[in-house]
C-alpha cells in the first residue's frame, strides 16, 4: 500500500514538472525568459539551440545579437545582427541595434551608417535617434546631432525618455552655437521629475541647471561601475563648456578609464581628450 502511494506521489510529481523545450520556438521562448531576468549565459545557450534547429529565423538572430552584446561580446554581436540581415534585409531593428554596438567599438562611421538606413524605414522608434544622434555627437557633428536627438525628444514618452535626449541634445545645441535652442531644452527639466533610469543623466542637467553642486554630481560617480563614466563625462562637459579646461580634462580622464569602456561616457570622455588635445596645442 505505501509502496502504491509512494509511487503515485513520484508520477504527480514529475506531471507537475515543466517539460523541456524541444522546438526552436520554446527555445526561443526560454532565452527570452532568461533575457528578462537578466540570466545572459543562460539566454545565450537558448539561442544558440533554438538557432540550431531554425538558422532562417532572423528574431532569433537579433536576440542573439542583443545577448552577446549585454556579455560585452560586441565584436560577436555584430556579425549575428548581420546575420540577421541577410536574413531579413533592412530591418530596423537588426540594423538600430548594429548601430548601437558599432558605437560601443568606437566604428562611428559604420553607426551612422546603420542608424541613418534605419531612420530611413522607421520614424517612430526614438531609440534609433537617440543612437544616430550619438554617433553623430561622437564625430563632432554637432548639428546633426542636435537634430537627431530634438527628435528623440520629440518621441518621447515618459520623464526618462525626457532627460536621456536632452542630456545629449543641450550640449548638442550649446556646440552647434544655438544658445537660445540650448536654453529651451535645458528649461524642459524640471524639479521632482519621476526618474527611474535615468538618475545619473538627471543629476548632469540640473548641474547644467545650477540646482545641484559639482560635489553632489560626483558624490554619484561611486554609486556603480556604470554611474563613473557616466557622471564623469557629465562634470567633464560642464566644465567643458564653461571654458575650465584643466577641471574638464580631470574628469574626462576619470571617465575613460573606467570599469565599463562600452559605457558612452567612457567612449564619449576618449573622444573629447582627443579633441582637447588637438585644442590645447593649436592654442598654446
Amino acid at each position: 500500500m505505501r509502496l502504491a502511494i509512494l509511487l503515485l506521489f513520484t508520477a504527480a510529481v514529475f506531471a507537475q514538472e515543466p517539460q523541456a523545450p524541444k522546438s526552436a520556438a520554446e527555445f526561443f521562448a526560454a532565452g527570452n525568459a532568461h533575457f528578462e531576468k537578466r540570466a545572459n549565459e543562460e539566454a545565450l545557450a537558448a539561442y544558440d539551440k533554438a538557432i540550431a534547429l531554425d538558422a532562417k529565423n532572423a528574431d532569433f538572430h537579433i536576440a542573439r545579437c542583443r545577448t552577446l552584446a549585454r556579455l560585452q561580446r560586441h565584436a560577436d554581436a555584430i556579425p549575428a545582427c548581420t546575420e540577421a540581415l541577410r536574413l531579413k534585409p533592412n530591418d530596423p531593428a537588426a540594423l538600430r541595434w548594429r548601430g548601437h554596438f558599432h558605437i560601443n567599438r568606437r566604428e562611428f562611421k559604420q553607426a551612422i551608417a546603420d542608424l541613418t538606413a534605419a531612420e530611413k524605414r522607421k520614424q517612430d522608434d526614438s531609440a534609433i535617434y537617440y543612437h544616430l544622434g550619438l554617433a553623430q555627437y561622437l564625430t563632432g557633428d554637432f548639428k546633426a546631432a542636435a537634430r537627431a536627438f530634438q527628435r528623440c525628444l520629440d518621441l518621447a514618452k515618459n520623464d526618462d525618455d525626457v532627460i536621456a535626449a536632452v542630456a545629449w541634445l543641450y550640449p548638442s545645441l550649446e556646440r552647434a552655437g544655438k544658445q537660445a535652442e540650448a536654453k529651451q531644452a535645458l528649461a524642459r527639466i524640471k524639479p521632482q521629475m519621476d526618474v527611474k533610469e535615468n538618475g545619473t543623466y538627471y543629476d548632469r542637467l540640473l548641474l547644467f541647471q545650477g540646482t545641484k553642486s559639482e560635489a553632489e554630481v560626483a558624490e554619484g560617480m561611486k554609486k556603480d561601475a556604470l554611474s563613473r563614466p557616466t557622471a564623469g563625462y557629465g562634470l567633464g562637459l560642464w566644465h567643458l563648456l564653461n571654458g575650465r579646461h584643466p577641471e574638464a580634462r580631470k574628469y574626462f580622464e576619470l571617465a575613460s578609464t573606467s570599469e565599463y569602456p562600452t559605457a558612452f561616457g567612457h567612449i564619449a570622455a576618449e573622444a573629447e581628450l582627443k579633441s582637447l588635445s588637438k585644442y590645447l596645442k593649436t592654442n598654446k
